[in-house]
């Protein structure tokens, strides 16, 4: 953000900001200069979307980065993940406000490691970049990541929470040790899936240490207040023998 231009703020609109720490801060700290959103919290309709997106515009943006810009494309995240399939309207929307303050249009910068050549166009249409935008591909050889792929697909008759316990199950039993001996973390592409899975599934600690993990659902910023997702990180973070179901969707 830049500095804030001073302009006179309504009794209401006060009172509304005080209820909203952090977009208060946005709105008045002069020592903020980098804000940290989620592309659910930015698009949201109601809560503290319209006013995050208002001060965010008043105050004037130079540069939006979009990390794991891949999440944008239809064949990923983006799939079930309203936040991020509308994106581009989101952006679009902030880069009016934005003129209508009188600042220039942002920068936008999308970081990944992970998006393949040919999902770049679709990539830079729903991040508001023009084609020409550059794109500048570099080495990214992970050679302390492990990756594996294990094609265990749901059956006709199965349903997403049996299926999950299927694979789960299988991995405790084939995992190497290492790769079971801390604390897991599920990610989920629905906030029900991801709900039902950490309520009903047994998730077996690795073998030798007997029982089974206790489980989180994590199920982001539309679905759980900011308290809420604090205790259950904390929670997470204070026992390795936790399994947390995160939930890539909002619904």
């Amino acid at each position: 953000p830049t500095v804030p231009t001073g302009e006179a703020r309504s009794p209401t609109l006060t009172a509304e900001l005080e209820r909203l720490p952090f977009e208060n801060a946005i709105a008045h700290d002069y020592s903020v200069v980098l804000v940290i959103v989620t592309a659910s919290a930015l698009s949201a309709r109601d809560g503290g979307g319209p006013m995050l997106r208002r001060v965010l515009a008043q105050r004037g943006v130079r540069r939006v980065y979009v990390d794991e810009a891949h999440t944008v494309s239809r064949t990923s995240m983006a799939a079930y993940n309203s936040a991020l399939a509308g994106l581009r309207n989101t952006l679009l929307t902030v880069r009016t406000q934005l003129a209508s303050y009188g600042h220039p249009r942002p920068q936008i910068v999308g970081l990944t490691s992970t998006l393949p050549p040919h999902m770049v166009p679709e990539a830079k249409h729903a991040l508001t970049m023009p084609p020409s935008a550059k794109t500048i591909r570099c080495n990214i050889d992970r050679p302390e990541l492990l990756f594996q792929r294990l094609p265990m697909p749901q059956c006709a008759t199965e349903s997403a929470v049996d299926h999950l316990q299927r694979v789960l199950s299988f991995l405790a039993g084939h995992a190497p040790s290492w790769a079971l001996c801390g604390a897991l973390v599920i990610f989920c592409p629905t906030a029900a899936l991801a709900r039902d899975a950490a309520t009903r599934l047994q998730v077996p600690l690795p073998v030798g240490a007997g029982g089974m993990r206790q489980c989180i659902a994590y199920l982001g910023t539309n679905c759980l207040s900011p308290d809420q997702r604090t205790e259950r990180m904390r929670r997470f973070r204070s026992d390795r023998r936790h399994a947390v179901f995160q939930a890539l969707g909002d619904r």
